[in-house]
């Protein structure tokens, strides 16, 4: 929410929205960005942009590549916290596949 405030009411660029939420980290959030995460972590981070999945850079109209940190810093904090998700969606596949046979069979 911060990250979207920061972006729409003042225009704020993503890297620099980032860098204000990391300013703000405290508790595991600060452990983790300044001891579990190397320095090419941070840059990784910090420099990210918006691919097409042939990696190529993502243009806006005015031609400048499009910053994709806020996202990359999400997402890296709730891999790390919370883990891969990717099992679970297998998983709930297969609940909802199962539901569907039970209700075709009623």
């Amino acid at each position: 929410m911060a990250a979207n405030t920061y972006k729409t009411q003042t225009g704020t660029p993503d890297k620099a929205t980032a860098e204000l939420l990391i300013a703000g980290f405290s508790g595991q959030l600060k452990g983790w960005w300044d001891y579990h995460l190397t320095e090419t972590d941070h840059l990784y981070i910090l420099n990210s942009i918006q691919t097409y999945e042939d990696q190529t850079p993502i243009i806006d109209p005015l031609g400048n590549i499009i910053q994709d940190v806020v996202s990359t810093l999400i997402l890296n904090i709730s891999l790390h916290f919370v883990g891969n998700p990717s099992h679970l969606k297998d998983k709930n596949t297969e609940l909802l596949s199962n539901l569907n046979s039970v209700q075709k069979a009623q």
